[in-house]
């Protein structure tokens, strides 16, 4: 095995860590990945992920950027019964504007449980001699030498020992989610700590697994989306592997679901359509139903620190989360590991302007790139989501922060009519699946043809919309 070019430590051991674990890996890193919980061998519901027990699905762009990253890992998911939806054909879907008419898909998104693709992930990336883990160890700080990173403080969680070990590494990767202690770890060692960009919309919701009895009368999956202004409640009904439907329901501030059985289904009569209530009262619940309140949506921007230490990169929900209403998160991660093996691959080890220093035996130190380049190609591959996302959050009167104003209330104004001739045209369409499924940036929505569409036939005159 070759000598390797450094030492990495990546936290947290969800998708983001990972897959940037992997991408380090092969870029010829010794990787130790922390994890603060022990993780299942096989797979099932752990602790530390608050939102295990949600809905969660890939897009295409997520789904494309994984299979770069860890080639057979879609046909993995399938062949344990993951499940391959096209966008939007295979979805009974209620927009804002109403039902949509769809046409043939160019896109597929995938559906499972969260148990399901954790398990098939580290089954792939784990594989890797290069990548060692530690499992029931919390990073608790961070050590520099000078401006550069030098290593983790470390602990074993649980234990009634306290003491700390220090992990020493080149290369500090933080992919420890939302509840990322890296503003904090900065502040203690008197460094600049991000701004924060923060929406907070107020969503919470509530999911249950149901025996997958019959097939739907109309699609494979069920999404009813909330309409701003008149009704903020939402369902969705996706297929998961074991022959299962996941149900999540919820609603923006002021509308949560419930989680006992009999409030959970009433509330399905409260949504803009009663298609999910009638296929929901005849289903088998297979366990109990969880809720969940997730944070605000938040952006921590790391790419404005010119004082960022050399070394450290923070990924994933650590660096932005959004609202998962949209299911865009895991697709985000696995497009910034992307982009930092493009960056590994194309920066050439001690290039000029490069992240690398030389150690007192004369070896090279650190990444290729600066850290900063690398935060800023994370930055651009989370834009388009961050901006939609909040974007639609925006919509809603009781969600607090974000900027309002003349700029968003056109593109809010915009937007509503290419959704609108979406339902019934295939370029409308064929643009707004585009950019929800982060294949294509949102000018895609101004390109001539949809821009043609939007102004001709996208008014609401004529057309229903449902309440």
């Amino acid at each position: 095995m070759p000598q390797p070019v450094g030492s990495a430590a990546v936290l947290g051991g969800s998708l983001a860590g990972l897959l940037h674990a992997r991408v380090l890996a092969e870029a010829g890193w010794r990787v130790t990945l922390v994890e603060r919980d022990r993780r299942p061998a096989k797979a099932e519901f752990a602790g530390g992920v608050p939102q295990a027990r949600q809905a969660h699905l890939l897009m295409p762009s997520g789904l494309n950027a994984i299979e770069r990253l860890l080639p057979g890992t879609t046909a993995l998911l399938a062949g344990e019964g993951a499940q391959h939806l096209g966008l939007p054909t295979d979805i009974r879907w209620l927009t804002p504007a109403g039902w949509l008419d769809t046409f043939s898909s160019r896109h597929s998104i995938v559906c499972f449980t969260r148990p399901l693709i954790d398990w098939a992930l580290r089954h792939q990336v784990l594989s890797h001699p290069g990548i060692e883990t530690r499992d029931g160890v919390e990073a608790v700080g961070l050590t520099v030498a000078g401006p550069r990173i030098a290593g983790v403080r470390c602990r074993e969680r649980g234990s009634s020992d306290r003491s700390e070990t220090v992990l020493a590494a080149e290369v500090v990767v933080d992919a420890t989610g939302r509840t990322s202690r890296t503003p904090h770890w900065l502040n203690d060692l008197g460094f600049d700590v991000p701004e924060e960009s923060v929406v907070d919309g107020g969503v919470s919701y509530a999911t249950g697994l149901f025996r997958r009895a019959e097939d739907l009368p109309v699609g494979r999956a069920l999404y009813l989306q909330p309409r701003p202004g008149h009704n903020p409640r939402f369902g969705v009904l996706l297929p998961v592997e074991g022959g299962r439907w996941m149900v999540t329901i919820g609603g923006m501030r002021g509308f949560t679901a419930p989680t006992d059985p009999e409030g959970f289904l009433a509330f399905t009569r409260e949504l803009r359509a009663p298609d999910l209530h009638e296929v929901l009262k005849g289903l088998e619940p297979v366990g109990p139903i969880h809720g969940f309140r997730p944070p605000p949506s938040r952006r921590r921007h790391y790419e404005r620190l010119a004082g960022l230490p050399e070394g450290l990169l923070v990924v994933g929900d650590a660096a932005c989360t959004f609202n998962p209403m949209y299911g865009q998160g895991m697709s985000v991660a696995a497009r910034s590991a992307l982009v930092l093996r493009g960056l590994l691959s194309a920066g050439g080890r001690g290039a000029r302007g490069s992240g690398v220093a030389t150690s007192a035996a004369g070896r090279a130190v650190g990444l290729p790139v600066p850290t900063r380049r690398v935060q800023r190609a994370v930055f651009r591959a989370a834009e388009t989501a961050w901006q939609m996302a909040s974007s639609e959050d925006l919509r809603y009167e009781t969600t607090v922060g974000g900027r309002r104003g003349p700029l968003l209330r056109f593109q809010h104004a915009y937007l509503d009519r290419v959704l609108s001739a979406a339902r019934s045209n295939r370029v409308a369409q064929s643009a707004f699946v585009d950019t929800l499924s982060l294949t294509a940036p949102p000018t895609r929505l101004f390109a001539p043809g949809v821009l043609w569409q939007a102004v001709v036939h996208g008014g609401a005159r004529g057309r229903r919309v449902e309440p």
